[in-house]
């Protein structure tokens, strides 16, 4: 027993002189060790973040992970890890650039202005083309996909091959599953269409729970698979570009009693914050472990008609800090052979 004390007593002692008691919300004072180790948990979390943006990560059953490029289709069999994607202007492609490195930005008033980032294993480059038909090109040099991306080539519309097959959702369609309504916002014939939904109902099973380190943070959850930053890229291109069109959808959305959202990001001038990616991981504080997370956030503010800013970037949260959610959403991706189900009901189609 008096042993138990004792080390109760000094457990107790070196909390106080660490300034982790939870009385106190002031920063821990931490030693050298504990900071190269929290510096390079940060290191590794942004590298991840990256990565999750310029790709699908899934874990094979012998344990490697697998990589499969989210922006873009690869067109030339001589090229297979070049990828094209349709893009509109210098301005799309930009934001598409800014997208995938949130990570690195925590400036949620702009975006990071650079052309060329380093992050842990990850090199990418992005420049104005000058070939015909071309808009940009972000080159892409990291190890793990050398077999798999090297590059993302914006071509303009007309570039795109005729072939591209027929698209099952036109741009902004409205359709109803699973008590979510969705919008179009692009086609699936140059690479895969995306349908978005903002403002969801979230269910238990949208969920990522993290429950098991609770000593300092509580119990908490983010959402498992919020829409990605181009879904967002492609949804201000179409305020943009098709005003009158997004009106129709906005007049039958509001009949139809969806979410308000869609005529806010439309209509409102205030600053609407969406959550995206994240990458986590736990580590010991002050004898307990504790979550690290970097959540990405696309914020949307409209600053006159026709125009709108987008910043992308990412919030880190730690030791007590528990992330605070911004709107929730969800993105389906879908091909040309994609077939709906009934279970997808349709309230108005688009264009």
């Amino acid at each position: 027993m008096r042993k138990r004390i004792f080390i109760t007593l000094v457990g107790a002692i070196v909390l106080t002189l660490l300034g982790c008691s939870g009385d106190n919300d002031n920063v821990a004072t931490v030693d050298e060790e504990q900071e190269a180790m929290e510096a390079r948990i940060h290191d590794e979390l942004k590298t991840e973040g990256i990565m999750k943006e310029l790709c699908q990560i899934d874990t094979l059953d012998n344990g490697k992970l697998s990589y499969t490029p989210r922006i873009g289709k690869a067109l030339e069999s001589a090229t297979p890890t070049v990828y094209y994607t349709i893009g509109y202007d210098l301005e799309f492609a930009r934001q598409t650039f800014n997208g995938i490195i949130a990570a690195l930005n925590e400036d949620k008033e702009k975006n990071l202005d650079v052309d060329d980032v380093r992050q842990g294993n990850i090199h990418l480059t992005f420049s104005q083309s000058t070939a015909s038909g071309e808009i940009a090109r972000i080159a892409v040099d990291c190890p793990d996909l050398k077999d798999v991306l090297t590059e993302i080539v914006f071509v303009t519309k007309d570039r795109w091959p005729e072939n591209g097959g027929h698209s099952p959702f036109k741009m902004l369609d409205i359709y109803k599953y699973k008590n979510n309504y969705y919008v179009c916002v692009r086609t699936s014939e140059s690479a895969s269409g995306i349908m978005l939904s903002l403002d969801i109902n979230i269910s238990e099973e949208d969920k990522d729970k993290f429950e098991e380190y609770d000593h300092w943070q509580g119990k908490f959850w983010l959402l498992k698979n919020p829409a990605k930053a181009e879904a967002y890229t492609h949804l201000i291109y179409i305020m943009k570009s098709f005003p009158k069109e997004y009106e129709l959808m906005l007049a039958r959305m509001d009949a139809a009693g969806g979410p308000k959202i869609w005529s806010d990001l439309f209509n409102s001038k205030a600053y609407i914050i969406f959550d995206s990616n994240y990458s986590y991981t736990h580590g010991l504080w002050c004898f307990y472990n504790c979550y690290y997370i970097d959540l990405n956030r696309i914020m949307i503010h409209k600053i006159t008609q026709g125009k709108w800013e987008m910043t992308f970037h990412s919030s880190h949260s730690e030791h007590k800090q528990v992330p605070n959610r911004g709107i929730s959403s969800k993105q389906f991706n879908f091909d040309s052979n994609f077939t709906k189900s009934y279970e997808w009901e349709c309230i108005y189609k688009g264009t």
